[in-house]
């Protein structure tokens, strides 16, 4: 139940985020500067908000394990491909084939970089902040 809470936590928290920070990659920065600079702009902010909500989570659910931590993110991520897979055929109207193609361009490869870093970063946090 822990390793399903904290990584709901995880990933609403930082879905939030992302929800703010979205519409100003996508509405000011894309238009100005391009889709992978504005993607390269966006990712530090991402970062810190993962690393932010991660010790959040793990603080407010007693995540005290590397297990737990390693758990917290693979949870989260889950939760995270399961929006955004579902929102992009659902909400976009986006086929799978084409996003799945997306994801092989710069800006994609950013957004998989995320993804990954989001599934490691409770384990890297739990144990930068260990003792």
């Amino acid at each position: 139940m822990l390793l399903l809470r904290a990584g709901a936590f995880y990933f609403g928290l930082t879905f939030v985020v992302g929800c703010l920070f979205g519409p100003i990659r996508v509405l000011v920065l894309e238009p100005n500067i391009g889709l992978f600079p504005a993607a390269l702009v966006e990712a530090p902010f991402m970062i810190l908000a993962m690393a932010g909500v991660a010790r959040w989570t793990q603080r407010q659910c007693g995540v005290t394990t590397d297990a737990d931590a390693i758990g917290m993110g693979l949870v989260g991520l889950a939760l995270l491909l399961t929006v955004e897979v579902l929102s992009t055929l659902l909400l976009r109207g986006v086929p799978l084939r084409i996003y799945l193609g997306y994801l092989m361009t710069p800006p994609g490869l950013v957004s998989l970089a995320l993804f990954a870093l989001f599934a490691v970063m409770p384990i890297a946090i739990r144990r930068a902040f260990r003792g």
